[in-house]
């Protein structure tokens, strides 16, 4: 299925792809096609593939980036987090996927400044990595039985979204 050139770069730029990647937009098609076929493991390697002949776009950083952590590489999801954040430092995905592995390997204390950072350079978009990570830090935070702050991120994420049950499901678990 072709993918929607005015629908958002999954970079996180916050630009149509038309406007960020539209000379990348075959390649991109490539990769969906790829994970709607639930093909992870040949589209991180097609991914590799296009990185070794140059290509750091940040859609094919914030891709890999989730495609390793799903496929519990974490080491390697490490190393794709610090080069996301050193090349687009003001990504909320890269932000967002630093927040997600951090809370993952080092707790949710520590996740809170890099998740706090995410929001702030989202200007205003909502980006699907970026609600999860909120949901992902929240839950970290409640068992580590830092009741507020998870508290805190759970309503963030209802205020957010109204469809998503989780978040409602998760704070009256934590209610009773």
């Amino acid at each position: 299925m072709p993918i929607d050139a005015y629908s958002l770069c999954p970079g996180g730029s916050g630009k149509k792809i038309k406007f960020c990647c539209a000379d990348f937009l075959p390649e991109l098609e490539k990769i969906v096609r790829m994970l709607e076929g639930e093909q992870h493991l040949a589209c991180l390697r097609h991914i590799e593939h296009l990185q070794e002949h140059g290509e750091q776009r940040a859609c094919l950083l914030a891709i890999k980036g989730e495609l390793l952590r799903l496929s519990d590489q974490f080491e390697a999801a490490e190393a794709n987090s610090a080069a996301f954040l050193e090349r687009f430092p003001d990504n909320s995905l890269a932000w967002a996927e630093a927040a997600i592995l951090t809370a993952v390997s080092q707790g949710g204390r520590l996740a809170l400044e890099k998740l706090q950072r995410a929001i702030a350079r989202a200007d205003g978009q909502m980006h699907q990595r970026l609600y999860q990570a909120i949901g992902i830090v929240a839950e970290i935070l409640i068992q580590e039985e830092d009741w507020l702050a998870g508290r805190a991120l759970l309503h963030l994420q209802l205020a957010l979204s109204q469809d998503d049950e989780r978040p409602m499901e998760l704070l009256m678990r934590l209610n009773r």
